[in-house]
């Protein structure tokens, strides 16, 4: 394999500052952002051994999330050919759907994953490293049971507020 066809030649943004992180880059949003990216998803799923399924899935997934999450103006989904950062228009919208049931029964699948794993190989500690960190979880996702994400009331009343510009 000659260098343009390397796996390596296919992510042009990402530098040894995305791996070798120090305290002032592990702060870095955008680092995060290049990882977790559609084309590292691509690569690792075109080039990358079976085993690392999982690992494509999970950038794939919060690729899209903070996609949904990042809308920041009108025209920025069009100019970046990216639809998930178009502003959200309507209570139907696909992406509340994602949020909703796709994200957060992932988070689910994957705490309650980690829950299960041999109690004889992981100590608890051992496993709460396993998840994401943080009282977040257990405070606003709860498997998708908190109004905020069980029902789009929220967002229902901003969309519906004729005072908001959408």
């Amino acid at each position: 394999m000659n260098q343009i066809e390397s796996p390596v030649r296919k992510m042009p943004k990402l530098t040894n500052e995305h791996i070798y992180l120090n305290p002032y880059s592990k702060m870095r949003v955008n680092l995060a952002a290049q990882v977790m990216s559609t084309t590292v998803n691509k690569v690792m799923m075109a080039y990358g051994p079976s085993t690392c399924s999982e690992t494509a899935k999970f950038i794939s997934i919060f690729d899209k999330f903070f996609d949904c999450c990042n809308v920041r103006s009108l025209t920025e989904g069009e100019h970046k050919r990216k639809p998930l950062l178009s502003p959200y228009r309507d209570i139907n919208d696909e992406r509340l759907e994602f949020l909703q049931k796709d994200f957060v029964n992932y988070l689910s699948d994957w705490k309650e994953a980690t829950q299960r794993r041999n109690p004889n190989k992981f100590s608890k500690k051992a496993k709460s490293k396993m998840f994401l960190t943080g009282a977040s979880w257990d405070q606003n996702f709860r498997g998708g049971q908190d109004p905020k994400f069980s029902d789009k009331t929220f967002l229902k009343k901003i969309l519906k507020n004729r005072n908001v510009r959408i």
